[in-house]
């Protein structure tokens, strides 16, 4: 599954909770308001809009309630690889294969784009925007994390990875928190660094169900759902859900659990009891 950076707003209830008392998640069903059976792509903002990206490479943008409010499609560029959503503002789209980054606004219209064999890079593997608006990039060629800023002028660089030796060696995935960066290479370990591009430890998830909430990871094995903190990846919420809702991604916003599965997007108001 491909998977961009995105930042999430958690309820103050649901980050009051401590692992210890366990409280249960109480739920209607799911809502599946966005029916669509071909999603490649599917991240949210901070402001609660839905954008996915399906087997056309066609962008649709949604806000919370599934209305559709803009799409757009590039038919030259080939696959989206991934898409981060973290400033809706400036959504950036990564075409891995053509090496070309897209710049969109908040209409999804196009208002910059890079070609990166310009900046004589020509393997860039993995690539997300920072909060200050450079670009992060990993260079295959060299093995080396890069922060550039829209002239294709380095910034920051990280020691080669072949003597840093993180985890993810070859990331396909690179995700902007508050203030830390995460690389993630499919079926390896996450390598967290911090905003200057040093490596500081890895953690023990070597798959890409998760997403974030500012500098917090979310996980579920579809019958708990669990919160850690960056960088030590320390759980800090655990919490049951007391109908299971499947293994997969999910994503909070306010009092609602967000997820995609085969036949759309789903939705799942909820809220939390006392502990156990």
């Amino acid at each position: 599954m491909k998977y961009a950076p995105v930042f999430f707003i958690c309820s103050l209830m649901l980050m009051s909770c401590v692992a210890k008392n366990q409280p249960a998640i109480q739920y209607q069903a799911r809502d599946y308001f966005i029916l669509m059976n071909a999603i490649q792509l599917m991240e949210m903002d901070h402001l609660g809009n839905i954008y996915i990206a399906d087997e056309k490479n066609r962008v649709n943008k949604f806000d919370s309630t599934g209305l559709l409010q803009y799409n757009v499609v590039n038919n030259s560029l080939g696959d989206i690889h991934s898409m981060d959503v973290g400033n809706p503002f400036k959504i950036m789209l990564f075409y891995r294969d053509q090496q070309t980054i897209l710049l969109l606004d908040n209409t999804l219209s196009e208002i910059q784009r890079f070609r990166l064999a310009n900046w004589q890079l020509q393997d860039v593997t993995a690539a997300c925007l920072s909060p200050d608006n450079a670009l992060w990039l990993f260079d295959g060629t060299k093995n080396t994390l890069i922060k550039m800023n829209h002239a294709g002028m380095p910034i920051q660089t990280s020691d080669p990875f072949d003597i840093i030796r993180p985890p993810s060696a070859r990331p396909d995935y690179i995700y902007d928190t508050d203030h830390f960066l995460i690389l993630k290479e499919q079926g390896k370990p996450i390598a967290v660094f911090n905003d200057f591009g040093n490596y500081l430890n890895s953690l023990p998830f070597d798959d890409e169900l998760f997403s974030f909430m500012n500098d917090r990871i979310i996980r579920t094995d579809g019958t708990s759902l669990a919160i850690y903190n960056l960088p030590e990846g320390e759980i800090i919420t655990s919490i049951d859900l007391k109908e299971g809702i499947g293994k997969g991604r999910v994503m909070i916003y306010r009092n609602q659990l967000y997820g995609v599965d085969e036949k759309g997007v789903w939705m799942v108001p909820f809220s939390v009891s006392g502990g156990r």
